[in-house]
């Protein structure tokens, strides 16, 4: 096992999840704060210009000046609608070196994220508020009041019915207000099993070397189509794999994993 000097940069206590990870594979990691909601925040009222992986490089490099570490750790997670309306949380944990552009990504998803929203409107009584919302506070999670027009500052951290009732007050009873989980990972315990998902998905494909190039980093990318139709054998959209891929060299290699075949339903000759 090959020892990592990195530093984890995060501004929401996430060395307490990914360190232990990371550290069970070798990995020697300091922690750096810094201000990742520059970033974008869960809340809007930073907007995140980024994708979710560009975004993590982005806050891992914001330690560059910090440290002497030769590579840097940060991540980054999104909540959103999952199947039968159940939330779906995907965390993305990523390694950058100190010099150059290359990203290692770990990437983990759940359905089990909290995922409470009370919207509020101008004219919701103080005693409707605190009857919905202790639901979600259950299980040690905050919550977040907000604007929808992010003229005032959300107001997180809210950890009692009590919080939360004064923040929607003080955001002003005469706007449309929403009250969600507070997404930050050191208040939502549902995300840190995902984080530590992810963080350990990042050690595995670090230990993967490139078939090319042989640096680590090898692993899956993106989906490769062409599931046989079960009636006239031509390739469909369905997925027969994964491309793998090196974030060094550009390798790429083809890895099927479902090459059964599917339904002419989905096929563009006998379904067109």
């Amino acid at each position: 096992m090959t020892s990592v000097r990195a530093a984890l940069v995060t501004h929401h206590h996430k060395g307490e999840t990914i360190g232990p990870v990371l550290a069970s594979w070798g990995w020697v990691l300091e922690t750096i704060d810094a201000d990742t909601d520059r970033l974008g925040t869960f809340s809007g009222d930073v907007a995140r210009p980024a994708d979710p992986v560009e975004t993590a490089r982005r806050k891992a490099r914001l330690g560059r000046d910090r440290t002497d570490a030769p590579w840097f750790v940060a991540s980054e997670g999104a909540v959103s609608a999952g199947l039968l309306g159940l939330a779906r949380d995907v965390e993305w944990v990523v390694a950058v070196p100190r010099d150059g552009e290359g990203v290692v990504v770990g990437v983990a998803q759940s359905l089990d994220v909290a995922a409470f929203s009370l919207e509020v409107g101008p004219g919701t009584p103080d005693h409707e508020i605190a009857e919905r919302v202790s639901a979600g506070l259950e299980g040690g999670h905050h919550l977040i009041a907000l604007r929808h027009d992010h003229r005032e500052p959300s107001r997180g951290a809210l950890a009692s019915v009590e919080d939360v009732v004064r923040a929607c007050a003080g955001l002003g009873v005469e706007s449309a207000r929403r009250v969600q989980t507070d997404y930050r990972a050191h208040l939502c315990p549902s995300r840190r099993p995902v984080i530590a998902a992810a963080a350990a998905d990042l050690a595995v494909r670090w230990a993967t070397p490139c078939p090319h190039c042989g640096r680590g980093g090898f692993g899956p990318g993106g989906p490769l189509s062409g599931r046989p139709c079960a009636s006239c054998g031509t390739p469909t959209a369905e997925p027969l794999g994964r491309w793998w891929v090196c974030p060094w060299c550009a390798r790429r290699e083809a890895r099927v994993d479902n090459p059964s075949p599917v339904s002419a339903a989905a096929c563009p000759v006998c379904n067109p």
